[in-house]
């Protein structure tokens, strides 16, 4: 009993406050969910294919959500530009253990989003102190905006856990030892693949933001290390012996 005691009370008081903010978030995102359930076209398109897999009438999508008014020629499905399905298997996941309900395909949408809450805090952590970073997650978790947009089932609302999971898993992979870098550049490359399926902005940020992070890390800082190491050999040959070494010269 001591040593549980012991155990409680070497955990953090920013831990309990944080753990009040995650259960208040998720009652936020889950009250009444199936009696306020958005159900558009986008919607509707989607559970239709997902009912039609579960019901061995078509097999696992290849293609995920289209994006509108892209493509060439008439505005159409066959003409404009698809997404990644990966969307469509975590609704095919929900439906398949919950049921094949409307409400059960926003399950993901909720998930994803109440990850985000302790992800949010764990990234701002590498900047800020605790009190800051739990401001600011508090702001997010009771945000109107991103709780109306976790309601639902549509792609684009697991956009704030991945773009979190990916900056993070990039700020720790650059940061580590050799031995633990691997984790994290699993988690990376995960964030990274689904982010390419959840919107096509993400596929160009996401990109960017590699081909940089890496341009600068291995070579921009090697190019300023190899100028620093030739600017200190140029003033180790440009200084006098005599000053450098002190020689006092007897006559």
């Amino acid at each position: 009993m001591e040593l549980i005691n012991k155990k409680f009370k070497s955990i953090p008081a920013y831990f309990w406050v944080l753990l009040a903010i995650i259960l208040a978030g998720a009652f936020l995102r889950t009250y009444n969910l199936r009696e306020w359930l958005e159900f558009r076209s986008d919607q509707t398109r989607d559970a239709y294919l997902v009912g039609d897999v579960l019901a061995g009438k078509t097999s696992l999508p290849l293609l995920g959500p289209y994006m509108s008014y892209s493509g060439a020629g008439d505005h159409s499905e066959e003409n404009s530009f698809h997404l990644g399905p990966i969307y469509y298997y975590f609704q095919i996941f929900s439906a398949k253990i919950f049921g094949n309900q409307p409400y059960h395909l926003a399950f993901p949408d909720v998930f994803f989003s109440i990850l985000s809450i302790p992800l949010f805090f764990l990234f701002l952590r590498v900047y800020f102190g605790e009190k800051l970073s739990l401001g600011i997650v508090v702001l997010y978790a009771f945000s109107a905006y991103f709780i109306g947009y976790s309601r639902f089932a549509w792609n684009s609302n697991l956009i704030p856990f991945f773009v979190l999971l990916f900056l993070f898993s990039l700020y720790k992979f650059l940061a580590s030892f050799e031995k633990k870098m691997y984790y994290w550049a699993v988690l990376l490359g995960f964030a990274w693949g689904v982010g390419f399926q959840v919107h096509a902005i993400i596929m160009v940020i996401f990109s960017c933001i590699i081909f940089l992070s890496f341009l600068f890390y291995f070579y921009i800082t090697n190019f300023i290390i190899i100028l620093i190491y030739k600017f200190e050999i140029f003033k180790l040959f440009s200084e006098s012996p005599v000053k450098k070494y002190n020689f006092k010269i007897k006559v």
